[in-house]
């Protein structure tokens, strides 16, 4: 009897034990009553729609610290949406409206050490970002521009002294993968960035794809010829960048699962049709599949040629080695050579069309 209840009790164990190395990501939204709520970490994602806010999801840990809630609602398109991203490997984390709480937050924690001087950055930046938008003065808007390319190197220089001050810690490779990655140009400068970070941590996920996003600058320098690609698109028609040549090309690799992705359309619906004829758009989705992507494409009134991108080592977001940065922007002259890649949603991208295209402000 006494040794029936030993192997109980080890069992019982064995199970909290593995019950305690899950994920369990909960909470509930007052966004509005029905929400459609993702779970991401940039590979897998799990849905669910809920009709009181409430929301529950349970996984394994994976591959990435790095999760993102996204939440919207299913009736009111015109809603806000809800988005909240945070590191954790396991346990519990709760999420009520802007709140979370957390099992384990030492991972939370120490990006927060990084948030405590970035964020100030970022709100600035959505200032300067109103100012601009909402003065058409010359004069005012080269000041905003000037404005905002400071604030972007004193983002990279608050990354790069936040990776280098903690080269021990995993989290260094988020800032890296974030905000250098995007925000760093010179193959070699990054390539010493990343070698100072502790060895332990190359055969992780995050610092593999950094790897090849280097390894992707490298092979990817303006004025180099770019790869061609043929796919079908989201109406089923035949596609070949070769068969835009002659025209500048803009690629835009985003997905719907990406907020400032969705955030930059409005923007790009604007040059769109501001330089119509004289560049072409190709959207290319990413870790996405085909009904979110049409579901996107008429929620978001895109009009532009957009292709589902395969998740293969032949796909074209590998062909292109974007692994980081979403959106990424990849624009090409008429020659078919790159002009520049951009990471993120910057304005350095619409000053270039400007430039090019001899509009002024």
């Amino acid at each position: 009897m006494n040794k029936i209840l030993v192997i109980c009790a080890v069992l019982l164990l064995s199970a909290l034990k593995v019950s305690a190395q899950d994920l369990i990501v909960k909470g509930k939204l007052s966004l509005a009553d029905t929400l459609q709520v993702r779970l991401t970490d940039g590979i897998n994602v799990d849905t669910l729609v809920t009709n009181n806010g409430e929301f529950y999801f349970k996984r394994k840990p994976g591959r990435s610290l790095a999760y993102a809630i996204l939440a919207w609602p299913v009736h009111d398109k015109n809603h806000k949406e809800f988005y909240k991203k945070f590191f954790v490997e396991k346990g519990e984390v709760t999420i009520m409206d802007s709140a979370v709480t957390m099992t384990y937050p030492e991972y939370e924690d120490k990006f927060d050490e990084f948030a405590k001087w970035n964020d100030p950055l970022i709100k600035l930046r959505e200032q300067i970002s109103k100012v601009r938008s909402g003065n058409p003065a010359i004069a005012d808007q080269r000041i905003t521009r000037a404005t905002s390319l400071l604030i972007d190197k004193l983002q990279i220089e608050t990354a790069k002294a936040f990776v280098l001050a903690n080269t021990d810690n995993i989290i260094s490779a988020y800032v890296f993968g974030e905000y250098l990655l995007p925000g760093i140009q010179d193959a070699a400068l990054l390539d010493s960035i990343y070698n100072c970070i502790d060895a332990k941590f190359r055969d992780t996920r995050i610092m593999r794809l950094i790897a090849q996003a280097i390894e992707g600058k490298k092979n990817t320098r303006s004025g180099q010829p770019v790869l061609s690609f043929s796919a079908t698109t989201s109406t089923g028609k035949q596609f070949s960048l070769s068969s835009l040549k002659g025209k500048y090309v803009l690629l835009d690799f985003w997905g719907t699962w990406c907020p400032p992705c969705v955030a930059g359309f409005p923007r790009m619906k604007i040059y769109h049709d501001k330089y119509a004829g004289k560049i072409e758009f190709v959207g290319i989705a990413c870790r996405d599949d085909e009904k979110a992507l049409r579901a996107a494409i008429r929620k978001y009134q895109l009009d532009w040629t957009q292709i589902l991108n395969h998740e293969t080592v032949d796909g074209i977001q590998k062909k292109y080695a974007i692994d980081g940065g979403f959106p990424a922007k990849v624009l090409i002259d008429p020659q078919g050579r790159l002009v520049q890649l951009y990471h993120g949603e910057t304005n350095d991208l619409y000053d270039k069309l400007d430039e090019l295209f001899n509009v002024k402000d």
